[in-house]
């Protein structure tokens, strides 16, 4: 079983001239209601109440990836976070539910309006996902639906009979995640993405455990249509929450949405017992959230160019290599990095 860490991806003949000239434009295939969505790049954002917000949702959408609202906050909230954004009525924008409350939220908006609904639960391969997702198939038959988490191509294939059309991928892999640490359950990242991405091409969005545009290109290769992002997006300018400084370093919060904070909150407003199985954190404050989702789509573009694709089109014809740990040696960051704190500490 792998994650990003075990693989490497072998570089093949290329005749990109300009990295500049691949196209990152990605398709999420929606089986049961034989159409697809278009979008420029591969990127959507977590439904964390310390990523998604209406500056954020806004941000993502002029660059061209997918906007998602959370769930942590009432459902006239979401609605206006959605409202404040001005997204157009025909972009598509991911509203997160839950098993409990997806009647309620779902009245609050036009149903003429281009929304992917996303019933957001932490195991989705369960009764009472089954019974949400059968009840959006019989009242919004034209609306696709979006499931997560989930991490073996049985969930795909069961939740996929339900009336699922776009598969979200991974449990335990977040940074803020403790699920495998709580509970001991999970399927490390890559192998889950491969799996699901099999018994569901061209309708898989990989969740967690991307840290970088390196692990990013990991999981297109692997069959991801797009990637989720919560750690690299957390302390950018468009987050919510406010600039923290700290003994002249400046922060911003990051939590898991089954963190201690998150489930005080919940608990308070009655709605739900919730098991902790999330961290609260600081994260560095990162600057503009555009030129991070620049940055980003940059190293994508390398890395489709090292292996001879102009577009996402053949990019899971690529191999991977499993390595051993010493790789990271050969990488040379880490040990520079080492010695530049040693020699600054001294």
């Amino acid at each position: 079983m792998r994650t990003f860490d075990d693989v490497l991806i072998k570089p093949r003949y290329s005749e990109i001239e300009t990295r500049d000239s691949v196209d990152l434009t990605t398709e999420l295939k929606l089986t049961r209601l034989k159409r697809a969505i278009t979008l420029r790049i591969p990127l959507c954002n977590a439904a964390m109440d310390t990523i998604s917000s209406s500056a954020l949702c806004r941000t993502l959408y002029e660059l061209g990836g997918l906007p998602v609202l959370h769930r942590n906050c009432t459902p006239e909230q979401q609605k206006d976070m959605l409202t404040e954004s001005g997204i157009p009525d025909d972009y598509p924008v991911v509203l997160s539910i839950s098993v409990n409350d997806y009647e309620e939220r779902l009245r609050r908006f036009d149903p003429g309006r281009n929304i992917i609904i996303s019933i957001d639960i932490a195991h989705a391969h369960s009764v009472k996902a089954k019974r949400t997702v059968e009840w959006l198939v019989d009242h919004y038959p034209d609306h696709a639906i979006m499931i997560g988490s989930i991490a073996t191509a049985e969930a795909v294939y069961d939740t996929m009979a339900w009336g699922a059309d776009i598969f979200r991928v991974g449990i335990g892999a977040g940074s803020v995640c403790t699920t495998r640490i709580v509970t001991g359950i999970g399927v490390p990242q890559l192998d889950a993405v491969l799996e699901c991405a099999d018994a569901a091409p061209g309708s898989v969005i990989a969740d967690g455990g991307i840290r970088n545009s390196g692990d990013g290109m990991k999981a297109l290769v692997a069959g991801a249509s797009l990637i989720m992002l919560g750690n690299v997006l957390a302390g950018t300018d468009d987050t919510p929450g406010m600039i923290i400084d700290i003994q002249g370093k400046l922060y911003k919060q990051y939590r898991g949405m089954a963190s201690k904070e998150v489930a005080v909150s919940l608990t308070a407003r009655k709605e739900q017992s919730v098991y902790e199985e999330g961290a609260d954190a600081l994260v560095l404050y990162k600057g503009s959230t555009r030129q991070i989702v620049h940055g980003f789509c940059r190293g994508l573009r390398s890395g489709l160019s090292y292996i001879g694709c102009d577009s996402m089109e053949g990019v899971t014809t690529a191999d991977f290599i499993d390595i051993t740990p010493n790789v990271t040696r050969e990488n040379g960051v880490h040990d520079v990095i080492a010695r530049a704190t040693s020699e600054a500490v001294r």
